[in-house]
């Protein structure tokens, strides 16, 4: 988890954590690793409709 936030912190900006508090901290790591889940996804959909134009 810690390599997702540091990863996000460097490359997209979310060296500061806008959210107040210890709930704040939570919600910033779920978020976090909700972005690079959903960043995987979009690759993972390119890739697949990259290969579907091929045929």
């Amino acid at each position: 988890m810690e390599q997702c936030i540091g990863y996000l912190k460097q490359k997209h900006c979310l060296y500061k954590n806008r959210l107040k508090g210890i709930w704040g901290d939570k919600i910033n790591a779920i978020l976090s690793a909700a972005g690079i889940n959903f960043k995987n996804l979009l690759k993972r959909a390119n890739y697949f409709y990259a290969s579907l134009n091929q045929l």
